[in-house]
C-alpha cells in the first residue's frame, strides 16, 4: 500500500476511535444524569466488567468492552461531580429561594475582578419608580476560606457569588476579604424555560450567593503561603485587565453603538448598552460574534501568527510563540467557560502542530472534548459546548474536499480566484448556519433567516475590529499617541458592524420564534444537514424527500406541542414574577396573557417569552393589562415581537392615566402599540372575549367607573370553559371598593379557581371575598414578604393554596369532565 494512503487510513481510524470514545463518554454522562439512583460503586463495577470483556474477547468483543468501560467511567465521574452536598457543608446550611436569606460572616479570596452588573434591559425601564430602580451593584466570585460561628472560625470550602452594593470599589482579584452579608443557596428555576444552574454550579464548586453592603467588607491579610502566591498572580492579572479596560474605554470615547462592540470583542465585557446592540446581535443570530469564544481565540491566534511571520519563518517554534501570545490574551479577558474552552481547543491543536507528528485534528478535538467533559460533565447539555466543539469540527470537515469533488486542472486567473474565495466563504457560512440552526431552535426557540446574509457582511467587520482592537491595546501601552488614529478606525468598524446588524434586525422576519422541539428531531435534523452538505446533490430526489420529512416532523411536533388535549377545557399558568402578575391562559389552540408585569425591567425577554414557549404557547395573540400600575405591564413592549402579540386589551383607567400624563408609562405604551401596529381595545363589565372553546367574561369595572385607588380600577374577569369544566376568576389588584362593586353586581358568584386579589394583601374585604367565591384552588403571585401570612389562616382549610414565592410557576388544569388538577413547577 502507498505510504501516504496508509497514513491517511491510520489517521481516519484515529478519528473514528476518538469520535466513538467521545460518543461513549457522552452516553455515560446522559445515563448518570437520567439515572441518578445508580451509585458510583455500580458505575465502577460496570467499568471493571467492560475492561475485563475488552481483555479476554476477540476484536468485536474488545471494542464492545472498551465502549462499556468508557460509558461507565463517564457515568461514575458525572455521579461524583453531581453528588448531593455532604451534611455539614455550607451549601446545606444556606436557605433556599422560598426562605429569607441568612446573615453569615465569612472570609475568602476574591477570584475575579469586581465588575458592574448590568441587568437585562427593558423597554419600560426608565419608568420604574425611584424606590424600585436598580442600584449600583458589583459582582465577583469569592473562594471561601472560613465561616465564623459562635464557636469561632471554622474552615469552609466552595465558591460564592458576591453582590456588593457600591458604584465602585478598590477591591481587586487576589484580595482576601472579611465580610458579613445575607446569603442563600442556589435554587431550582422558578419558571419553565429557565435552565437549572445547580448541576453546573456543582461542577464548578459554586454553592450560592451573598449580598453585602460596602461597609460590611474589608481586606485582611492572606493566611497561607498558597493564598499569598495566588493573590500575587491574581493581582497581576487584575492590573493587566484594568489597564486594557482603560485603553479600550478611552478608545470608545463614549460611542453608544461602537462601545458595546469594542468591550465585548476585546475585553469580553458586557456593560451599559442603551441602544440594545447585544439584543440586535442575538435576534439576528450573531450573538456568538460578541461573546469571547473559539472564533475570537482563532482570530487572535491568526493575528499572532501573522505578526510572527512578519519576522521570518520560525518553523516549529511558531506554534509555541502563538501559545505564548494566546496566554497574554487570556490575561486580558475574563476567564469564563467559553473563553477557557476555546483556548484549550486552540492550544491543543497548536501543541499537536509543534510536536511535528502527523495527526488528525478532529481526533485531537475529540480527545480535548473528552478531557473537558471529564472536568465539567454538565457542559455536554449547554449550547456553548455544543456549538464550540461541534462547529469547530464541522469547519475542519469542510476544509477537506467532498468525496465526489473533481480537481480543476485549469490555471485560474486572479478574478477567478477572488470569485472562488467569495463562493467558498458564502458556502462555508451557509453550511455553518444550516447545521447550527436546529441546535439554536432547540435551545433558544428562534431561527434567524437573515443570519447568513448578515454574517457575510458582519464577520469581516468584526475580524477587522478585533485586529484594530489588539493594535489599539499594543499601541496604548507602547506608543499612546499612535493609538489615537487606530482608535478612530476601530470606532468606525465596530460602529459599522453594529449599524449593519441593527439594520437587519429592523427588517421583517429577521427573527422567527418557534415552538419547542424534541432532542430526537434536533439530532436527526443535524445529521440530515451534515449528509446534505457532504453527500447530497440537487439532482438526487432523496434530498428533497429527506428535507420534506424533517419539515413534516417539525410540523407534527409543533401541532402536538401547541394544542391542548380534547379532555382539557383550559390550562392556567401563573408565572413567578415576584410581587407582580403574569398569567398565561390556554384553551384549545389559543393563548392569552393576563398581565405581563414585574419589577424587573427585563422580565419580558428573560422570563415571560421563554416560559410561554416552554409551556406550548410560542404565539400569544392577546394580552390583557388589568390596570395602569407598571408591575402589571412592565414586559408588554418586549414580548410583542417574540410572542406575535396582535391585540392588547385594557380598561378605561389605563386610557385615563395615559391622557393625564402624556409623558408617563401608560401613554408611552399606547403610542408604541400604535407604532407597532398592535390593536388596542378597551373593555368594561359585560364585554366578552373568545379564547378557543372558552369565554372570558369581564365583570368589573362597569363602564364609566372611576375608583379612588387605581387598584380598584383593575379588570376582573371569569373564565368559562366549554362543557362542565370548572370556572376561574381573575381579580387583578382589586381591594375594598372594587370587591364591594363586584359582589353587588354578581350575586351568587362562585369559581373553582381564584387569583388572590392584590397578591394576597391581608385585608378583611379580601378574606370575605375569598370565602364567598369559595374556590378549591387559590393562586397567589407574590414574593416572600407575603408568603404564608398567618392572617389568611382562617381561609386556608380545605383549599389548595399555590404561592409563586414558594412553588414557582403554578399550574391548574380545568378538565371538561368537571375535575381540576393543580401542580407546581418546582
Amino acid at each position: 500500500m502507498h505510504p501516504e494512503r496508509s497514513t491517511s487510513l491510520s489517521m481516519l481510524d484515529a478519528r473514528r476511535r476518538a469520535a466513538l470514545t467521545l460518543g461513549a463518554f457522552a452516553l455515560g454522562i446522559i445515563g448518570a444524569t437520567e439515572l441518578s439512583e445508580i451509585g458510583i460503586v455500580l458505575w465502577f463495577a460496570l467499568a471493571c466488567l467492560g475492561l475485563a470483556i475488552a481483555l479476554i474477547t476477540d476484536a468485536a468483543g474488545s471494542r464492545f468492552g472498551f465502549f462499556l468501560a468508557v460509558v461507565a467511567i463517564a457515568g461514575g465521574l458525572t455521579t461524583s461531580q453531581l453528588a448531593p452536598e455532604e451534611p455539614g457543608s455550607l451549601a446545606t446550611f444556606l436557605p433556599g429561594p422560598d426562605t429569607p436569606a441568612k446573615l453569615i460572616e465569612i472570609e475568602g479570596l476574591i477570584l475575579t475582578r469586581p465588575e458592574t452588573f448590568t441587568p437585562k434591559p427593558g423597554a419600560l425601564a426608565e419608568f420604574l419608580p425611584p424606590f424600585r430602580q436598580q442600584r449600583h451593584t458589583l459582582r465577583f466570585s469569592l473562594a471561601l476560606r472560613h465561616l465564623f460561628t459562635e464557636r469561632g472560625a471554622i474552615p469552609a470550602a466552595g465558591t460564592l457569588t458576591v453582590w456588593l452594593e457600591a458604584p465602585d470599589s478598590p477591591l481587586r482579584a487576589g484580595d482576601t476579604v472579611h465580610l458579613v452579608g445575607y446569603a442563600r443557596a442556589l435554587g431550582p428555576p422558578a419558571n419553565p424555560g429557565r435552565p437549572d444552574f445547580r448541576p453546573r454550579a456543582r461542577d464548578r464548586g459554586l454553592i450560592g450567593s451573598i449580598a453585602v453592603d460596602e461597609s460590611m467588607i474589608s481586606v485582611v491579610p492572606a493566611k497561607t503561603k498558597t493564598d499569598r502566591l495566588l493573590a500575587g498572580l491574581l493581582h497581576v492579572r487584575s492590573a493587566v485587565q484594568s489597564r486594557a479596560a482603560d485603553i479600550i474605554e478611552r478608545a470608545a470615547a463614549g460611542d453608544p453603538r461602537a462601545g458595546p462592540i469594542m468591550r465585548g470583542l476585546i475585553l469580553g465585557q458586557r456593560q451599559s448598552d442603551p441602544l440594545d446592540v447585544f439584543g440586535s446581535f442575538q435576534r439576528v443570530g450573531l450573538a456568538h460574534l460578541l461573546a469571547v469564544s473559539g472564533f475570537h481565540v482563532a482570530v487572535a491566534a491568526g493575528i499572532a501568527l501573522l505578526m510572527i511571520r512578519f519576522t521570518g519563518d520560525r518553523g516549529r517554534i511558531e506554534p509555541i510563540l502563538v501559545c505564548l501570545a494566546l496566554g497574554l490574551y487570556m490575561l486580558i479577558v475574563p476567564m469564563r467557560a467559553p473563553m477557557f474552552r476555546a483556548a484549550v481547543m486552540v492550544l491543543a491543536l497548536l501543541i499537536g502542530d509543534a510536536l511535528g507528528r502527523r495527526h488528525d485534528r478532529i481526533a485531537v478535538l475529540s480527545w480535548v472534548a473528552i478531557a473537558w467533559l471529564a472536568m465539567r460533565p454538565t457542559d455536554l447539555f449547554t449550547l456553548g459546548f455544543q456549538l464550540s466543539f461541534g462547529l469547530t469540527a464541522w469547519l475542519m470537515v469542510l476544509a477537506t474536499p467532498r468525496p465526489d469533488a473533481l480537481p480543476d486542472l485549469n490555471e485560474p486567473t486572479p478574478g477567478v480566484l477572488v470569485m472562488r474565495w467569495l463562493k467558498k466563504y458564502a458556502l462555508t457560512l451557509a453550511a455553518m448556519w444550516t447545521v447550527a440552526t436546529p441546535v439554536l431552535i432547540f435551545h433558544l426557540g428562534i431561527i434567524s433567516p437573515l443570519a447568513m446574509l448578515a454574517s457575510i457582511v458582519t464577520v469581516p467587520l468584526i475580524v477587522l475590529s478585533m485586529w484594530l482592537g489588539f493594535m489599539v491595546l499594543l499601541l496604548g501601552v507602547l506608543i499612546p499617541p499612535l493609538a489615537i488614529p487606530a482608535a478612530s478606525a476601530l470606532r468606525f468598524t465596530a460602529g459599522s458592524a453594529a449599524a449593519v446588524v441593527q439594520w437587519f434586525d429592523s427588517m421583517p422576519l429577521a427573527t422567527l420564534w418557534l415552538p419547542r422541539v424534541s432532542v430526537t428531531w434536533t439530532i436527526a435534523t443535524v445529521l440530515v444537514m451534515l449528509w446534505l452538505w457532504r453527500r447530497g446533490s440537487r439532482r438526487d430526489w432523496r434530498v428533497f424527500l429527506v428535507l420534506a420529512g424533517v419539515l413534516v416532523w417539525f410540523g407534527v411536533e409543533a401541532r402536538v406541542e401547541t394544542r391542548l388535549p380534547n379532555s382539557t377545557g383550559a390550562r392556567i399558568h401563573m408565572l413567578d414574577v415576584g410581587s407582580a402578575t403574569a398569567i398565561l391562559v390556554r384553551s384549545g389552540d389559543q393563548n392569552l396573557l393576563w398581565d405581563c408585569g414585574s419589577w424587573s425591567p427585563g422580565v419580558g425577554t428573560s422570563t415571560i417569552t421563554p416560559a410561554c414557549r416552554s409551556l406550548g404557547a410560542p404565539r400569544v395573540r392577546t394580552v390583557i393589562l388589568t390596570h395602569a400600575n407598571i408591575d402589571h405591564y412592565m414586559g408588554i413592549l418586549d414580548i410583542i415581537k417574540p410572542l406575535g402579540v396582535r391585540t392588547v386589551i385594557t380598561g378605561e383607567s389605563f386610557n385615563r392615566a395615559a391622557a393625564e400624563d402624556p409623558e408617563g408609562a401608560p401613554a408611552h405604551v399606547l403610542n408604541e402599540l400604535q407604532r407597532l401596529g398592535v390593536e388596542h381595545r378597551t373593555v368594561s363589565r359585560g364585554d366578552t372575549l373568545a379564547l378557543g372553546p372558552s369565554t372570558l367574561r369581564f365583570i368589573h369595572p362597569p363602564k364609566g367607573f372611576a375608583a379612588r385607588s387605581e387598584n380598584d380600577n383593575a379588570l376582573v374577569a371569569i373564565l368559562e370553559p366549554l362543557g362542565d369544566s370548572p370556572r376561574a376568576l381573575f381579580t387583578g389588584d382589586i381591594q375594598r371598593e372594587a370587591i364591594a362593586t363586584v359582589l353587588e353586581n354578581e350575586p351568587g358568584l362562585h369559581a373553582a379557581v381564584i387569583e388572590l386579589p392584590h397578591h394576597g394583601s391581608a385585608r378583611e374585604s379580601a378574606y370575605e371575598f375569598t370565602r364567598i367565591i369559595n374556590p378549591k384552588v387559590i393562586l397567589q403571585s407574590t414574593d416572600i414578604s407575603r408568603l404564608d401570612d398567618p392572617r389568611w389562616d382562617p381561609v386556608r382549610p380545605g383549599r389548595t393554596w399555590l404561592v409563586t414565592a414558594r412553588d414557582g410557576c403554578s399550574t391548574v388544569l380545568l378538565n371538561r369532565d368537571g375535575s381540576l388538577r393543580a401542580g407546581v413547577w418546582r
